[in-house]
Formats: structure tokens, sequence, C-alpha cells
């Protein structure tokens, strides 16, 4: 009898870049169409994107690089407030 293969709980370093490369992808494509805020289309896309957002911070432990607020001084250039 062939014994099971135990299963990684966990994806790989390279299974994890694969993941983060194609979900900024995703991400990119649901952010990209303008879409009016009522319409259902709008909200299936923003829900879409926050599980995405969601799945890379469990999966990597961090935000996306597309999520990260720049530091203070480079905020400080574009009027933003502390």
């Amino acid at each position: 009898m062939a014994s099971r293969r135990k299963k990684p709980s966990t994806l790989s370093g390279t299974e994890q870049e694969d993941f983060l490369a194609a979900a900024t992808r995703l991400h990119e494509a649901c952010c990209r169409p303008l879409l009016r805020t009522d319409s259902d289309h709008y909200r299936a896309l923003r829900d879409l994107n926050q599980s995405i957002c969601h799945s890379i911070r469990v999966i990597t432990g961090h935000d996306p690089e597309w999520m990260r607020l720049p530091p203070p001084e480079a905020r400080a250039r574009f009027g933003a407030k502390e």
C-alpha cells in the first residue's frame, strides 16, 4: 500500500513570491476599471480586492508593498497630515 504524502501547512518562499506576484496583478485588475461606486460590479471588485489584501497579509505576514504608507518625510512632501 502506498503511503500518503504529508502536505505542508505553509507555502515555500518561492511559492509565496509567486502568489504575491499573481495577487498583485489581480489587485491591479480590480482597481483599473473606473466604475460608479453604487454599481454591483464596483462592490464585487472592492470585496475581491479586500479579500486579496487579507490573503496576502495571512500568507506573507505583512501588508503588500502597494498598501504600505511611505515614510513620514515622504508623506510630508505631498502635504499629508500626520
